[in-house]
């Protein structure tokens, strides 16, 4: 069984001026996201594979994965290094 990852303590993206942008791209795929839903069901199913609905879906995913990226980076950046204690 694999270790437990240890959530990382992210700051809130409000908090982060890098990552203003990085909200709105994601709020824009989204409703792109919600469009290529509503046209790729057919008779009230998901059809998962359209292609429309898997690329609106891969670019929101890289969308959220840059964003906690960026969060990561502003959370190593805003804290000091621990002194070495001797």
């Amino acid at each position: 069984m694999p270790k437990k990852i240890a959530k990382k303590d992210l700051p809130s993206p409000d908090t982060v001026e890098t990552a203003k942008p990085l909200v709105e791209a994601i709020e824009k795929r989204r409703t792109r996201l919600a469009a290529a839903r509503e046209a790729a069901t057919e008779d009230g199913t998901l059809v998962a594979h359209e292609r429309r609905y898997r690329m609106a879906r891969k670019k929101l995913k890289r969308a959220q994965r840059r964003l906690r990226v960026e969060l990561i980076r502003a959370a190593a950046h805003a804290k000091p290094a621990p002194a070495p204690e001797s």
